[in-house]
């Protein structure tokens, strides 16, 4: 998306009340122009909303430091020294404090290791799911509809995942989707570890001479597409695959400490009952 795509979807995330999304959209704009006032007007006032003065505060000089009259940047400072007479008088503590919300999080709003409770409070979204294990909802990124999907073991998040749900005519569109966003990954994280955009793994190499055939062989399950990353924390990969004629796209997050755990309670409720 550009520039102005952001925008709007950030001012749409805003009036819904996404507004950890709205963050991230308005963000994404400052990522390209760090003075843009419509992105810095717009993170303003989802962090009023989100109750988080301090970083209110920040873009709103950043607003005034180009426009030192903007009439509602003035008259959001004025009200805010008016309901916070401390907010321009933060010890250095308390700067550090609201500054560790800016830290990268492991997936999404969230760290590893944060309970459910914590994750959806901050997401914003109501969870429907009984489930305690997991949390998940609807949401779009790099323009794709996806469902999100949290995954928390002894009430400790220890996975994230994008599933995509992506209709194409023809499926060899599904290869641009895995490249675009392999390139969005590579750009955030480095190089891949394994993989990367044209790294291909063959089960059945009956289409692998026909490029035009090869959308119809991920989804046959004779091909797939998987790219692998690392940080200090997680484990990340990409993967397009496909089985019984439905393609598949997802990006997973693993915690490197707690995932081991995971499959572990995973294999004992398998074994219960043997």
């Amino acid at each position: 998306m550009n520039k102005e795509e952001y925008l709007k979807k950030g001012n749409e995330a805003f009036q819904s009340k996404r507004l950890n999304h709205a963050v991230e959209y308005f963000q994404a704009v400052l990522e390209e122009e760090n003075e843009n006032e419509e992105a810095n007007m717009g993170l303003a006032l989802t962090y009023i909303e989100l109750d988080n003065k301090f970083k209110a505060k920040r873009h709103l000089f950043r607003v005034l430091s180009n426009d030192p009259n903007h009439e509602e940047a003035l008259n959001l400072i004025r009200k805010m020294v008016f309901s916070d007479e401390n907010i321009f008088n933060m010890t250095p503590a308390e700067s550090d404090e609201e500054e560790e919300d800016d830290t990268e999080k492991d997936f999404r709003v969230a760290n590893w290791g944060d309970s459910k409770q914590s994750v959806v409070k901050r997401e914003g979204v109501p969870d429907t799911d009984n489930d305690p294990d997991y949390y998940g909802f609807p949401d779009e990124i790099v323009s794709h509809p996806c469902t999100v999907l949290y995954k928390f073991t002894d009430n400790k998040l220890s996975s994230g995942f994008y599933s995509f749900n992506i209709v194409h005519s023809n499926d060899n569109m599904f290869i641009n989707d895995y490249q675009e966003i392999v390139d969005l990954l590579t750009s955030k994280y480095g190089e891949p570890i394994e993989g990367g955009r044209d790294n291909t793994i063959w089960f059945n190499d009956l289409y692998q001479d026909d490029y035009d055939e090869w959308g119809h062989a991920i989804s046959a399950g004779h091909l797939i597409f998987i790219s692998k990353w690392e940080t200090i924390n997680s484990d990340i990969s990409c993967m397009l695959s496909g089985d019984n004629y439905v393609i598949k796209l997802s990006i997973m997050y693993h915690s490197k400490t707690l995932f081991e755990n995971e499959q572990n309670n995973t294999k004992r409720n398998k074994m219960k009952g043997l």
